[in-house]
């Protein structure tokens, strides 16, 4: 009588594990690349307004200067909660807590990825500001927007919204 032998059966591990591995790094390598190019594009398009509202939003009358800035914020306006600028209230006076380093990047950030109505409000600032024009945060329950003024008058801007009146003469 002949005695079998019985063989083991070898389970076969493969390349499975380290296949799928390395297609995972490489996914997410890709995706990475992918995004560094559109923030890229972005960051170009950003400079570009940027340079634009410095270079054709000057000279102008009161309404114009508003309808301008406007005119360039419209396209990276995207109101979402981010509680990236925060107002609150001290001795009677509405103060600004910016919860990153400078004032460019918040700015740069807002335009980037969007905010609510105190980080617009905090970009229109930024906007007059650069144009030594007279500015104000107007607080309402849940709310704040911006007055800008010169001589002539004042506008309010809301988010893409603005309406300008002119002082009696």
């Amino acid at each position: 009588m002949k005695i079998k032998k019985r063989h083991k059966i070898k389970k076969k591990r493969g390349l499975t594990f380290p296949i799928l591995l390395a297609s995972l790094g490489l996914l997410i390598l890709i995706i990475s690349f992918i995004l560094s190019l559109s923030t890229e594009v972005k960051e170009e398009e950003i400079e570009a307004c940027v340079i634009n509202v410095q270079q054709d939003c000057s000279n102008l009358s009161l309404e114009d200067f508003t309808k301008c800035l406007v005119d360039y914020v419209k396209p990276y306006y995207n109101y979402t909660k981010r509680n990236l600028v925060e107002y609150y209230k001290k001795d009677g006076k509405y103060l600004i807590r910016k919860f990153n380093s400078t004032e460019e990047y918040v700015f740069r950030d807002i335009l980037f990825n969007g905010g609510d109505c105190s980080e617009w409000a905090y970009v229109y600032r930024v906007l007059a500001e650069s144009y030594n024009y007279t500015y104000t945060e107007v607080f309402v329950p849940n709310h704040v927007y911006n007055v800008v003024g010169d001589n002539t008058g004042y506008c309010d801007i809301d988010g893409l919204n603005y309406r300008c009146r002119s002082y009696g003469k």
